[in-house]
């Protein structure tokens, strides 16, 4: 049963549940501070996790860093799982500017400005809008890109393609490679997965999840 470390819960406002991840915000004002805590009970090292979730957490990562981005535009982010304090597995990811208080330095050790209530909760609703719209997209693109992979026109490849897109789409990471992947030529595909032809260095990390799955 997950429940949410005491010391995260009294410094954070909540934003939102993705698939894996509770999203958080810091109660600093000095900074953009989003927080992610995978929903998994005792989660300590993220190399802990099965694969396939460290995945789906990386994945939600570069949806808050893109929310982040496309609210603040920050000159950098600072992503980091320390745990050093509180065990419980989580993610800050950290919008920083040129100009915040404690550029370039890390932020641990500066004083906290602590959010009106007001200004926090209409921050909440904008970053909360920002990921319904992210969240969306990639939903969508996952059933297009599941329907894309059962109907190819070529009955060899709409299987093997086609039955790991269904059971594996949630697992995969870089959607917009694997998009790129299925576009190629359906007998070029059919001989990378059999191991006839040499696969392209881009795509060697599909094939071999699909080979893997199919047991080929």
């Amino acid at each position: 049963m997950f429940i949410l470390d005491s010391k995260l819960q009294a410094d954070t406002f909540f934003v939102a549940d993705l698939k894996i991840c509770r999203v958080l915000l810091m109660n600093n004002a000095n900074y953009p501070w989003l927080i992610l805590v995978p929903r998994e009970e005792n989660a300590v090292e993220l190399t802990a996790l099965p694969f396939a979730t460290q995945s789906e957490i990386l994945r939600e990562i570069n949806l808050v860093c893109e929310v982040l981005q496309k609210k603040f535009a920050p000159h950098k982010l600072n992503i980091g799982a320390l745990g050093n304090v509180v065990r419980q597995l989580h993610i800050h990811v950290i919008a920083r500017f040129e100009n915040d208080a404690a550029f370039p330095k890390p932020v641990w050790g500066e004083a906290a400005k602590t959010y009106e209530n007001q200004e926090a909760q209409v921050l909440i609703a904008q970053l909360q809008e920002l990921l319904t719209i992210k969240e969306s997209a990639v939903s969508a693109l996952r059933k297009k890109l599941i329907y894309r992979s059962v109907h190819r026109g070529c009955k060899e490849t709409d299987f093997l393609i086609g039955e790991f897109a269904k059971a594996k789409i949630d697992e995969i990471s870089d959607l917009e490679k694997f998009n790129q992947f299925i576009e190629e030529d359906d007998m070029l595909i059919y001989d990378w997965i059999l191991g006839k032809v040499e696969v392209v260095e881009e795509y060697q990390e599909i094939v071999q999840q699909i080979r893997q799955f199919h047991k080929v």
